[in-house]
């Protein structure tokens, strides 16, 4: 390794190392090396309480669950993370100018890149992983063979988000409608993963989830073989998928190396404005026009689409996979009809559902921060704060009702729910998103964060969105514990959901009409 390589690599190792922190932080010291494991200790607690003492799946099952889960992540989440890494990367122009071998300089973008999808891995395997080892009382080999495991898996997947990520570029090219490609093609792969998931798994096979385990085995060999590892220590399939993966790195770093450099150029031109036109003026009023750039950030950057409305994906592809399977229909209301008046219950189970998606898909909750050093700009337009937060909460509240209503009415016409309980659910859905986007803001402004590199760093590692993500989680199961302590569900529990939003609403808008518009004035 020559020592140009050693540099950039320990350049690009000290990017993942906070170099300030603010001074009671500082003052912690090795305190603050407990925050990765208090958060592992979080995720092993969640997976205790989800398994219930491995009592629904048995421990192997468990596993390949979780590895298949984590797999597709990466799939997903790595084309977008391998364009800013290996593709799009800010300081290309710095490090073209750098005396050393195009190959050397793809190795260390690849590093960078196999880092951030081996930490995908971590955060979604160790858990489950610490928590069945405990469980099982299981010795050394286990955690030795297991850390092996999680290290090589993360190469297969990245490799392959790799590779999508090279199709993408070559179909995207540098045309005007590059964005639209790439997110239709992000959507596209979304509703593959999803789609071939359900069409694994069938209803009648669920007194026994076990089978999931079978399914996965048939299917995706090579996760039943990294459980062969991890359970039965399998040297073999270790060697085997080791150098499967070594070797197909090895070529990908050979081929990429080569054409990486032209594949950075064409990522850094934008389309031709050949035989150019212009148009007349467009014209809008102050509100709207800070409306509609809002929406189009969102609309341009697929992390920060898919970070926030992952659910609200999930539940367009359950509705579209309904619409084409009438047998899982009828099993369903066969299983909600047990719980009591099928109307009401159908009704009830739909709109939880929305109302998780809205919850989830809080974008207000990083809105303000995305403007990043460019604030000022925003300050000092002729835009009052209560201008700003009425803009960015609009945008907010149009994509919840875009990802709830429209599910909301067909699983409504699916079921046949009754007309009052569908116009009553859209104004329980119309006052949730009411709350997401003034708590999302009001959340940002707590915790805003306006210094950084690339708003992929603001949409999945900012503090803001992590809180209101949580929160929104726990606000969700604390609504369904309080309508469940009710025993049953009835046309008044639509109606106490009214009055606690109502309340909710009239809080939090109070409180961003007052502190946020001094908050937001001193950032």
């Amino acid at each position: 390794m020559s020592k140009k390589l050693r540099s950039l690599l320990k350049a690009q190792i000290s990017m993942y190392v906070p170099k300030r922190l603010p001074g009671f932080l500082k003052k912690l010291g090795p305190v603050l090396l407990m925050g990765p494991a208090l958060l592992i200790g979080l995720f092993v607690l969640y997976y205790a309480w989800m398994f219930e003492m491995t009592g629904i799946l048995s421990s192997e099952n468990i596993i390949m669950t979780v590895i298949m889960i984590v797999t597709m992540m990466t799939v997903v989440f790595g084309i977008s993370v391998a364009k800013g890494h290996l593709f799009s990367f800010s300081d290309y122009n710095l490090l073209m100018s750098l005396p050393i071998k195009k190959s050397e300089l793809f190795i260390v973008k690849l590093f960078s890149y196999l880092i951030y999808t081996l930490s995908i891995y971590i955060i979604g395997l160790l858990p489950s992983f610490i928590y069945i080892g405990i469980t099982n009382g299981s010795g050394i080999d286990y955690y030795l063979f297991g850390t092996l495991t999680i290290i090589i898996s993360s190469l297969i997947p990245s490799l392959i988000a790799i590779f999508l990520a090279i199709l993408l570029r070559k179909l995207s090219g540098n045309g005007k409608h590059q964005r639209l490609i790439e997110n239709l093609f992000n959507v596209l792969l979304l509703v593959v993963v999803f789609g071939v998931s359900m069409n694994l798994v069938r209803v009648e096979d669920m007194e026994d989830l076990n089978f999931v385990g079978d399914i996965i085995g048939r299917s995706l060999p090579f996760i039943k073989a990294y459980a062969d590892i991890i359970f039965r220590h399998n040297i073999i399939n270790l060697l085997i998928l080791t150098v499967v993966s070594i070797t197909v790195g090895y070529v990908l770093v050979n081929f990429l190396s080569k054409t990486f450099i032209r594949l950075n150029e064409m990522a850094n031109v934008g389309y031709k404005t050949k035989d150019y036109k212009g148009g007349g003026i467009k014209s809008s009023g102050r509100i709207m026009a800070l409306y509609k750039m809002e929406f189009k950030r969102f609309l341009k950057n697929f992390m920060y689409f898919l970070n926030t409305c992952i659910f609200g994906v999930m539940l367009y592809i359950g509705v579209i996979y309904l619409l084409f399977n009438q047998d899982l229909i009828k099993e369903m209301t066969t299983a909600i009809s047990m719980l009591g008046d099928s109307d009401i219950v159908y009704s009830f189970t739909v709109l939880m559902l929305c109302i998780f998606a809205i919850h989830t898909c809080d974008i207000a909750a990083i809105s303000i921060s995305l403007e990043g050093k460019n604030l000022w700009i925003l300050k000092s337009s002729p835009l009052s704060p209560k201008d700003v937060f009425l803009a960015k909460g609009l945008v907010n509240f149009t994509v919840s009702m875009v990802i709830a209503i429209l599910p909301y009415a067909l699983l409504s016409v699916i079921l046949g729910v009754n007309l009052l309980y569908v116009l009553t659910g859209v104004l329980i859905l119309v006052l949730s998103a009411i709350f997401t986007s003034a708590y999302g803001l009001l959340i940002n402004l707590l915790l805003p964060k306006l210094e950084f590199d690339r708003e992929i760093v603001v949409i999945k590692q900012s503090a803001s969105i992590m809180v209101a993500l949580f929160s929104n989680f726990f606000i969700i199961f604390a609504i369904g514990f309080l309508l469940m302590y009710l025993n049953e569900i009835t046309f008044m529990s639509y109606l106490i959901l009214i009055i606690i939003y109502i309340i909710l609403d009239i809080i939090l808008l109070y409180l961003l009409n007052g502190y946020g518009v001094r908050k937001f004035r001193s950032l």
